[in-house]
């Protein structure tokens, strides 16, 4: 196996010395090479009738850690059946993700600004 792709990244929710809460992300792209290769190198013989590729995944997550809690949500692509459908499918979760986690921004800030004035008024 080699891995041809690396990228990960880790952000703290927050500057404070003790902050434990995070978003953590991770891509990597490894390529193996063709099965008749490793069985070769491994001194295993293999059925001339086994078919000789090579294989590609991708492993990718993203987790986000909240004190006690964690999400973990897996966006890899592994093997090569219905690999271009995959891709699309996990592309477009991470669009709908982004586009929920925006609307939700604007809702909970709608909330929060009604509220300070709900308090000032009640002042």
């Amino acid at each position: 196996m080699a891995t041809v792709y690396e990228a990960a990244n880790k952000t703290f929710l927050t500057p404070a010395v003790d902050e434990n809460s995070s978003v953590i992300w991770s891509v990597e792209v490894n390529h193996y090479p063709s099965s008749k290769n490793c069985s070769i190198l491994s001194g295993v013989i293999l059925d001339d009738e086994v078919e000789d590729k090579a294989s590609t995944n991708v492993n990718s997550g993203l987790t986000i850690f909240d004190c006690s809690r964690r999400v973990c949500l897996d966006f890899g692509v592994y093997g090569d059946k219905d690999a271009d459908a995959q891709v699309d499918q996990k592309l477009s979760k991470i669009d709908l993700l982004i586009s929920q986690l925006e609307e939700y921004r604007q809702n909970l800030a709608t909330s929060y600004a009604m509220k300070l004035s709900m308090d000032e008024e009640s002042k």
